[in-house]
């Protein structure tokens, strides 16, 4: 593990441009996502890569012309069948990460004391549609202040994300932004649910308990790989993580905006017509490094809607098993 401002100076010895909002919060611009939230400034509360803890081994992996897998909190594009998919019946065999997504282009184009705004623009193919589009779109990071009311002996950090996709020539492609959070294994991610509980497994045996409130609980083993989802009508527009580390417990809470009557383009690779279903969990087995993500998905560009805006505030807590329990008690999910 390692702290914020420890990565950045790995990245820094590395090469590469890092922002510090405090000293809990690190943005790297050069792959355009937040990399590190720690609440006391100590241990990263989310997941990054490991060869990030050192300017040698940072290097070593930068060097490397596949998919990196920085970590973090993330920005792709979707629907995933269109962008990183190139065959529709061969899902993982012809799995892409286009690198005009992941790095991405970006360049700073603004930093005060609490906020940096990134921007990134390129080309990517839609394989569906058959046809290549280009995008723009800034992500604006703002280190946001601790609650009035903390309990004694939890600490807190937290961010908000707002993120612009535009396009002016991009039909039959539905394009929308996909925001992943990377989280270290061995917590429980906590789907809260109201409506249906519509869930739909999107690949692998999903693994999860339901509660009397409804909610869905999935442990982040890290032993199998599986996907998740709830669709958009049933979700209050947030999930949560929690993972227990012997004295000390960290509690995530992600809130994002979900729009009724606008169109979610990211179908299932099992069906192109199951719409909606834009939540989602992922578990990856250490195949990719052992975390789980939680996910969402923009509305569309569509018609004459050639602009989408995603805001997403992440809130982390860290404090003793017995506090983050009575805070998880008073949360509004």
């Amino acid at each position: 593990m390692a702290t914020p401002v420890q990565i950045a100076d790995a990245l820094t010895a590395a090469g590469c441009e890092t922002v510090l909002l405090g000293n809990d919060i690190l943005v790297a611009p050069f792959c355009g996502r937040v990399l590190a939230v720690a609440p006391d400034g100590n241990d990263n509360a989310i997941w990054h890569n490991s060869a990030f803890d050192s300017g040698d081994t940072a290097k070593s992996l930068l060097a490397d012309d596949g998919w990196q897998n920085h970590g973090g909190d993330r920005i792709w594009i979707s629907p995933e069948m269109e962008t990183h998919v190139p065959v529709a019946n061969d899902f993982w065999g012809s799995y892409t990460v286009p690198k005009a997504i992941d790095p991405g282009n970006y360049e700073t184009v603004d930093i005060s004391a609490d906020s940096v705004t990134i921007a990134s623009a390129g080309t990517s193919r839609f394989f569906r549609s058959d046809r290549d589009v280009t995008l723009q779109w800034t992500n604006t990071v703002r280190r946001l202040d601790a609650p009035d009311s903390l309990p004694d002996g939890v600490s807190f950090a937290g961010y908000e994300t707002r993120t612009r996709l535009k396009s002016t020539d991009y039909a039959p492609a539905q394009p929308a932004l996909w925001r992943l959070l990377q989280v270290i294994g061995g917590g429980r991610v906590v789907i809260p649910v109201q409506g249906e509980r519509r869930l739909l497994p999107l690949f692998g045996e999903p693994q999860y308990e339901t509660s009397d409130d409804g909610s869905v609980t999935c442990a982040v083993e890290t032993e199998s790989n599986y996907k998740l989802a709830l669709h958009h009508l049933d979700s209050p527009g947030s999930l949560l993580y929690r993972r227990d580390d012997g004295a000390t417990s960290d509690l995530i809470v992600r809130r994002f905006n979900l729009v009724d009557g606008a169109v979610y383009s990211d179908v299932p690779s099992s069906d192109a017509g199951k719409r909606g279903y834009i939540v989602q969990v992922y578990i990856d087995d250490g195949g990719f490094g052992g975390f789980g993500e939680l996910e969402h998905h923009s509305p569309a560009l569509d018609g004459d809607q050639n602009e989408v805006e995603d805001v997403t505030t992440t809130f982390v807590y860290r404090g003793s098993a017995e506090a983050i329990d009575a805070l998880s008690g008073e949360i509004d999910y």
